[in-house]
């Protein structure tokens, strides 16, 4: 196949005009969220990741949680603090982002999201199994593979997935 080269400039430039567009637009949703909520926007991923937890676990997002020394959510059954991390598609096999002293939260969650930014998977590790880790493996971020052994898969619970795919080979 014979690429186009100009076609693709034009493309290119299309998408990087586009991507500007919504650069722009993002800064100002950033600036009425906060206003509105009293939230800060995070990285997107981590925004996505704890909304999807948040949605999918029963949590209470935390108003601003830079403030509140380690964790994200709050569990609305029992109160537990949840510190959320998440990966994006394609970085499963990542760092997870450094936990930090004062190590503030009851549980840890992490989400992995798929190519639509939807939670795929959603792990939770105890507290005390997570601080059986080294401080610099902690600070410099666990690999998914280790938060994963340590971990319990609590979305989609085991069994949920497989009775899902039944149901759909049901309907074919």
């Amino acid at each position: 196949m014979k690429l186009d080269a100009a076609r693709d400039r034009k493309v290119t430039t299309e998408v990087l005009v586009r991507l500007k567009q919504v650069a722009i637009e993002l800064n100002q949703v950033a600036v009425d969220y906060h206003q509105e909520t009293g939230r800060r926007v995070n990285h997107p991923t981590s925004e996505i990741s704890e909304r999807e937890a948040a949605a999918k676990m029963g949590l209470t997002l935390a108003p601003n949680p830079s403030n509140n020394a380690g964790w994200d959510a709050k569990r609305k059954s029992n109160g537990d603090r949840v510190q959320i991390k998440g990966k994006g598609p394609g970085k499963w096999n990542g760092k997870l982002g450094g936990l930090n002293p004062p190590f503030d939260f009851d549980t840890v969650m992490l989400v992995l999201l798929n190519d639509a930014y939807d939670a795929d998977e959603i792990w939770e590790a105890q507290k005390v199994t997570v601080l059986e880790f080294n401080e610099a493996e902690l600070s410099n971020g666990l690999t998914v593979a280790k938060f994963k052994k340590v971990s319990d898969q609590v979305w989609p619970k085991k069994g949920d997935a497989e009775e899902s795919d039944a149901e759909a080979r049901s309907k074919v």
